[in-house]
C-alpha cells in the first residue's frame, strides 16, 4: 500500500521509488511531507528533486515504516520468505511485479491487469492530474520530466476531450 500510495503521490518512476532513503524524506505538520529523489533519468547530475507527498501517502508510509521496523536505509525492501523484510532494497522490476499482483488483487470488476505496470500510478496520477483541470507544464513539474513530451504522450486522450472544441460542443449543448 505505501509503495504504491508514494509512487502515486510523487508520481515516481520505479527506479526513483527504490532508490529512496528514510532520511530523503521530510513531513509535515499537516500530514503532508516531501520525498528527494537524489538521482534520475532526467537528472543524470543529481542535483535532487523534491516531490510532494500527499497526507494518505505520509499514513501509508509511516504503517510500512513501523510494522518493518524500518528507520534508516531503504524504504522499499524485500519480504522475506517468513515474513521477516530484508535489507535490500526492491529492484525496479521487483515493483512492476507488486504492482501487478496488487491489482490482480482488487481486480474484483474482471477489469484484466494486462495494462498494469511499474509506471501505472505515474500516468494514472498525469491523468488524474488533467482531470483536474492542470495543464502540462504542471504536470511536468510534479512528474519531474525535463519536457512535456512525455507527460503529452500519456494525456493526449483526456486533452483531446477537455479541448476548446470539446468545451465549444457541450456548451452549445447545455444551451440548448
Amino acid at each position: 500500500r505505501a509503495m504504491v500510495a508514494v509512487a502515486y503521490s510523487a508520481m515516481l518512476r520505479r527506479s526513483e521509488l527504490v532508490a529512496l532513503e528514510v532520511r530523503d524524506l521530510a513531513f509535515d505538520t499537516d500530514g503532508s511531507g516531501t520525498a528527494t529523489v537524489k538521482y534520475s533519468k532526467t537528472d543524470q547530475d543529481a542535483e535532487g528533486h523534491v516531490r510532494y507527498l500527499a497526507p494518505f501517502a505520509v499514513v501509508a508510509l509511516n504503517a510500512w515504516l513501523k510494522e518493518a521496523k524500518i528507520d534508516a536505509g531503504c524504504l522499499f525492501r524485500r519480504v522475506l520468505h517468513n515474513e521477516t523484510v530484508g535489507e535490500k532494497p526492491l529492484t525496479d522490476h521487483e515493483v512492476a511485479r507488486i504492482f501487478k499482483r496488487l491489482a490482480g488483487r482488487v481486480d474484483a470488476g474482471g477489469l484484466g491487469v494486462a495494462g498494469i505496470a511499474g509506471h501505472s500510478t505515474r500516468i494514472g496520477a498525469a491523468h488524474d492530474l488533467v482531470e483536474a483541470g492542470f495543464d502540462v507544464a504542471a504536470i511536468a513539474n510534479a512528474g519531474g520530466w525535463k519536457s512535456l513530451m512525455m507527460p503529452n504522450y500519456y494525456t493526449r486522450e483526456l486533452r483531446a476531450k477537455q479541448s476548446a472544441m470539446a468545451q465549444l460542443i457541450r456548451r452549445r449543448k447545455d444551451q440548448q
